[in-house]
């Protein structure tokens, strides 16, 4: 495969055996492309493959078929120093200090004991340094996790829930951090299911379901997949306010709070709310509908009632 991005990845499958069951298809034919530089966001449902794609990309499991490759390299062990990860929560010895596993950590990938106490800074754990992991709230053996995953200066970061049991103020930490190693010229590959969080640091998403890439592309462009202009409408009887509105033009879905999503132009609220009133249904709420990265996903994933 011909490198020009960080991670490329091509028709990866990836199927699990099951006793006396059928086959579970974890990864399904997925194409992936992840640009050199910035904060990417890897997105989907539980179920959904990244795990399992994150584990391939790594070397931890092997692919059914297809290819992946990570800084122009299709061996990861020829990249691996290359590479910063965390899979799932970091495991770490919970009787010696913060420090202390770092400084093993060190030994273990000969990283210079010197570059420990800046990473600890960075992550914010400097006070806490020589406190023992097993007195670490979740939030901090995140960050300690992050820590370790700075030691060797890495080209690429690949994290998985990096912002898993982490506070407001833990997660603003978080995204600053990720925000500023990209900004370094460095590549950031996140899994994460805090969507909000994503939109406000990444240049780039891909949504999974069911095992596919659904939608790849710049944040912007992938706000887009909607189109055009929506109102956000709220009314007693919301099934007959829906199929009203849908008769006189106006397509209109459930969103999943109790509300429609009624597509028109901007300039259509007042025609929305005289059709309704027509037939005595009175709005409670009616206001132009925000794009987010949250109510794309939830549509594209089908997740909305």
């Amino acid at each position: 495969m011909r490198s020009v991005n960080a991670i490329e990845v091509s028709s990866l499958r990836k199927s699990f055996r099951r006793r006396f069951r059928s086959e579970k298809i974890a990864v399904d034919g997925l194409d992936l492309e992840v640009p050199a530089g910035g904060v990417y966001g890897f997105l989907g449902p539980n179920g959904s493959g990244k795990t399992t794609t994150i584990r391939c990309l790594l070397g931890l499991v092997r692919p059914t078929d297809g290819e992946c490759s990570v800084l122009g390299s299709t061996h990861f062990p020829e990249v691996v120093r290359r590479v910063g990860s965390i899979v799932e929560t970091p495991t770490f010895f919970g009787g010696f200090s913060g420090r202390r596993n770092l400084e093993l950590l060190a030994q273990i990938g000969e990283v210079p004991r010197t570059r420990v106490d800046g990473v600890l800074e960075r992550v914010d754990l400097a006070e806490a340094a020589d406190d023992r992991v097993r007195t670490y709230s979740l939030g901090m053996k995140q960050r300690l996790g992050m820590a370790a995953v700075l030691l060797k200066d890495p080209e690429l970061l690949v994290l998985d829930e990096p912002a898993n049991g982490l506070d407001p103020a833990g997660l603003k930490e978080v995204r600053d951090l990720l925000r500023d190693l990209a900004d370094e010229g460095r590549t950031v590959f996140i899994s994460s299911h805090l969507l909000h969080e994503v939109q406000l640091i990444c240049d780039s998403v891909a949504i999974m379901s069911h095992g596919r890439c659904i939608a790849q592309g710049p944040v912007d462009e992938v706000l887009q997949v909607r189109g055009g202009n929506a109102f956000v409408v709220r009314a007693p009887k919301l099934r007959e306010a829906k199929s009203v509105l849908t008769k006189a033009g106006y397509p209109s879905t459930f969103r999943g709070d109790q509300s429609l999503r009624v597509v028109a132009d901007v300039s259509a609220a007042g025609r929305i709310t005289k059709t309704l009133a027509e037939k005595s249904i009175y709005l409670t709420e009616l206001r132009p509908e925000e794009i987010s990265l949250e109510a794309v996903f939830l549509e594209l994933t089908g997740d909305v009632s």
